[in-house]
């Protein structure tokens, strides 16, 4: 009885199919705004969605800015999207600073989430988790430092 050397192939552990369609869909869901604000370019106040050669005006009402008066965590995201997909990062700064932070965890997100479709769990593995896990804290430190600091501002000035 001849025995083969068990390929490396069998010895990747299988993804779970529920693990597969979480990162299936963390992989569209980040995708997403990255591929739309691609189609979008934007003036600093108007959005355009640009399909074939119809460009469609969008316009966005935030109700917590209307309610309150402040800007909301995630104001002047899609027009942040938009810049930073057209490499326009100054401008991208201006709009939403914590939108930059999120932009590059959908970026890194997509890579990750791909990764793991195509290969499972791979070698650097752990590092890569860290380094989301990182993504992630950092994202949301700034989504609620940039929220906070408009009201300091404020009482600053007044």
């Amino acid at each position: 009885m001849i025995h083969q050397a068990p390929c490396s192939k069998d010895l990747q552990p299988k993804t779970p199919p529920g693990e597969r369609a979480l990162n299936f869909s963390l992989f569209i869901l980040c995708l997403f705004p990255i591929v739309v604000s691609a189609l979008i370019t934007s003036d600093g106040t108007l959005n355009t969605l640009h399909i074939l050669d119809f460009p469609i005006p969008l316009r966005g009402i935030c109700f917590f800015k209307l309610l309150t008066g402040y800007r909301c965590p995630v104001c002047g995201m899609t027009r942040c999207f938009s810049y930073m997909s057209h490499g326009q990062i100054a401008e991208a700064w201006h709009m939403s600073h914590a939108g930059i932070a999120v932009y590059f965890l959908c970026i890194y997100e997509c890579i990750y989430r791909l990764s793991r479709l195509i290969l499972g769990k791979f070698k650097f593995f752990k590092v890569f988790k860290a380094i989301e896990t990182i993504l992630i804290v950092i994202t949301c430190f700034a989504i609620v430092f940039f929220f906070i600091a408009q009201f300091i501002n404020t009482a600053l000035i007044v």
